[in-house]
């Protein structure tokens, strides 16, 4: 405390212990400006505006064209390579840990997970992949189905990660999510088995057993008016899972 002469006046006294004590509220102010500061800028750096920074970017897209489902993916990949680690993760666990199943998550957060997915194809970490598909699946990667994109990827066994993922599925929606998936590639199979346990087994068994001699159908296409190009895996001896 500031000492102050005998006689000195007492408004004077007064006067600077108001000063001293204004002093130390301003360097407490200015403290917090400089902490706000420095959070609103991390945060702009970082994850805080990526959902912002995505939707200005696509507003500059043809929504009708047929690949701005690629176009837009393609976006949201290149920021997030940009964003800090932590707070990618800390989102993901956000959206995977909502109780909104995927096809009600809104476009950003859709194409989020597919982000994430490509992610972990890219990298070939089976086992991040399957946690996420096994939380919320997304049904296209960009275009394309996420069964034909497994298929066209470098993963050994790429479609053994939709049952690795369907028996691991962590909520009923997830497990209805993946086999739907799992129907749609193995259509065949979907057709002739009404049991949901029996059908998963039967095409997984067909799957292991014809995997090496299978090919991808080029025109496969779910929602095909052509039968034959419901199909996603060929053999050569027999179009049709057996």
């Amino acid at each position: 405390m500031t000492a102050f002469k005998q006689g000195a006046p007492l408004a004077l006294i007064l006067v600077s212990i108001g000063l001293g004590s204004c002093a130390g509220t301003w360097e407490s102010r200015n403290l917090e400006r400089q902490v706000n500061s420095s959070n609103s800028n991390e945060a702009s750096s970082g994850l805080g505006n990526l959902r912002q920074l995505w939707e200005d970017k696509i507003k500059k897209l043809d929504k009708q064209s047929k690949d701005y489902p690629v176009k837009r993916l393609d976006m949201l990949r290149s920021l997030l390579s940009e964003a800090p680690e932590q707070q990618l993760s800390n989102e993901l666990q956000r959206i995977t840990a909502s109780p909104i199943d995927y096809s009600h998550l809104d476009e950003y957060e859709q194409t989020f997970l597919q982000a994430f997915a490509v992610r972990d194809v890219v990298a070939q970490d089976r086992v991040k992949l399957v946690n996420l598909l096994s939380s919320k699946c997304p049904r296209h990667i960009g275009a394309e189905p996420i069964e034909l994109y497994l298929a066209h990827s470098a993963i050994p066994d790429p479609l053994l990660v939709l049952f690795d993922s369907y028996d691991g599925a962590a909520t009923k929606q997830a497990k209805e999510s993946l086999l739907s998936v799992l129907g749609d590639a193995f259509k065949t199979l979907r057709n002739r088995f009404s049991n949901n346990e029996d059908f998963v087994n039967a095409s997984k068994e067909w799957y292991l057993s014809h995997k090496d001699k299978a090919r991808i159908n080029p025109n496969y296409h779910p929602n095909s008016p052509f039968p034959e190009n419901q199909q996603l895996l060929i053999v050569e001896s027999q179009n049709t899972q057996r």
